[in-house]
């Protein structure tokens, strides 16, 4: 598997977390939201050289279209995709359609669009990604399975989820979560022996982000704890 950092930050910030990411072996970075959406709308290649995809967020499927158009220009394999359908506004199935259209949009122009599961959205228990599953075609649309979140949609197993989602997944977001926030790895509530004993399990070879959202740390040591971290489990 390849390894990935991802955290909140502005675009000098994000250089600074590239550097110290390369440093501690990271192979790359996954820039999200407002850290490359000027790249999009310059119609720039990433400033970033160790960008492995981006992180997109949002309802708009035109402006969803408009960055997996970019990715696929510009050599990014992946757009893991943070579709906020509340699950009041769209049914799984409408969701599915509307996720496949993408995917296919995004297989046919050279990227993979990886819905990220997230708590309080149309996909966020177990059974909300079971129906992902079952709804569409890992050909068309991946998964980029969020630890943190899949705790706090209500999944207790995320072992077996792994192992029920394996033919979707192709990115993980590896998150702890402590009282319903995220936390620097290893500080909260998820055991995450038998998690990552269900990746290699998988034999899983896409790429392991840490998804660093906690905010209790600076840029390196943040960076360095969570090598430390992963290095204990891998």
């Amino acid at each position: 598997m390849r390894l990935a950092y991802s955290r909140p930050g502005n675009a000098e910030e994000l250089r600074q977390i590239a550097a110290f990411a390369s440093a501690y072996g990271f192979e790359g970075v996954q820039p999200k939201g407002a850290q490359f959406t000027p790249w999009v709308e310059a119609g720039a290649a990433p400033a970033i050289d160790s960008t492995m995809g981006v992180i997109a967020y949002g309802v708009d499927e035109d402006a969803t279209r408009a960055t997996l158009r970019w990715a696929a220009l510009h050599g990014l394999p992946i757009v893991t995709w943070v579709a906020g359908w509340k699950r009041d506004a769209v049914t799984r199935a409408e969701a599915a359609e509307i996720l496949t259209r993408l995917g296919r949009d995004a297989r046919a122009h050279g990227t993979a669009l990886s819905l990220h599961n997230h708590a309080g959205a149309v996909f966020e228990s177990g059974e909300d990604l079971a129906a992902l599953r079952d709804l569409t075609r890992p050909e068309d649309v991946t998964l980029t399975l969020d630890t943190a979140h899949a705790a706090l949609g209500g999944v207790t197993d995320i072992p077996g989820l792994i192992s029920d989602c394996r033919d979707h997944i192709d990115v993980f977001h590896i998150k702890d979560l402590a009282d319903r926030g995220f936390c620097p790895l290893g500080r909260g509530e998820l055991d995450f022996a038998p998690i990552f004993d269900a990746i290699r399990d998988i034999g899983f070879d896409g790429w392991l982000v840490v998804d660093d959202e906690s905010g209790e740390m600076a840029a390196e040591p943040a960076i360095a704890h969570a090598r430390s971290f992963l290095q204990g489990h891998l």
